[in-house]
């Protein structure tokens, strides 16, 4: 049986999806409003009723949302959640993960930010949503963020806003 999946994140990185993933099928991409993407050293979505986020939808099989919670840590990292979506034309309810509301804002280490930036490539989003939000969480820190090990600590810092802005366009 299969389900619909929201990516918003690393997964939105076609071949990395691919490698964890391989009979998921890139379905639809779509506007998610009154949601926003915010870094907690890796990528969330929360809810903001004036925000937007843009996400791609993947339609996969029960494997590949066993292999999804392993990568997204859950349940202590991330939690499931099904949300309504309207993809295709069509009105129905999509996987998400959501981060554990203890982890508050940080940013990002630029390999992990290139994932995610390379995952807007390949779904031909608006990368701004992606600056916007890597420059908010340097602003907006907390202290209380995630970095996995799997990804390298070189976080993007406030002094690379003028390059991040560069990389966006």
């Amino acid at each position: 049986m299969s389900k619909l999946y929201i990516a918003y994140g690393s997964n939105l990185n076609k071949d990395q999806m691919k490698l964890r993933c391989p009979n998921a099928e890139p379905l639809d991409k779509l506007i998610l409003k009154g949601w926003k993407l915010v870094f907690k050293g890796v990528a969330d979505i929360i809810k903001d009723e004036k925000s937007e986020v843009p996400i791609g939808i993947y339609k996969i099989t029960e494997r590949c949302e066993r292999a999804l919670d392993r990568y997204e840590g859950y349940p202590i990292l991330y939690q499931k959640k099904m949300i309504n979506v309207n993809t295709q034309g069509n009105d129905t309810i999509a996987l998400v993960y959501l981060m554990d509301k203890k982890f508050g804002l940080g940013p990002p280490c630029e390999q992990y930010y290139d994932v995610i930036e390379q995952g807007y490539t390949d779904w031909a989003l608006n990368k701004a949503y992606l600056n916007n939000a890597a420059k908010h969480s340097n602003i907006e820190q907390s202290g209380t963020s995630h970095h996995p090990r799997k990804w390298s600590q070189n976080k993007l810092q406030i002094l690379d806003l003028d390059r991040l802005s560069q990389r966006g366009k």
